[in-house]
């Protein structure tokens, strides 16, 4: 009975020998797409800041574009309906 043991954990060493370098590669991959997902957060909070930057220098610009006054009363719209008074206005901006 002894020696049907030692059989069996002589042919279970190759099982776990594969067992262990299929463990150890698992976990080398887990590792790599680990850092990859920390990559790709670092690159979406950087997409995200550069957004909110984006973003409010639209909102100045809108200002801007809200705030001036032509200078010359020829280039002011005369309000014959045409257009609504929109031309010339800056979308609003959420």
């Amino acid at each position: 009975m002894d020696h049907g043991l030692a059989m069996d954990d002589s042919s279970k060493d190759p099982i776990l020998d594969r067992l262990d370098r299929l463990s150890e590669r698992l976990m080398e991959r887990m590792d790599r797409l680990e850092e990859r997902l920390r990559a790709l957060e670092q690159d979406n909070g950087e997409i995200i800041s550069l957004l909110i930057a984006i973003r409010a220098q639209l909102e100045d610009a809108a200002c801007d574009l809200m705030i001036e006054q032509p200078a010359d009363p020829d280039d002011a719209e005369t309000g014959d309906g045409a257009g609504g008074g929109a031309a010339g206005r800056a979308p609003y901006l959420h």
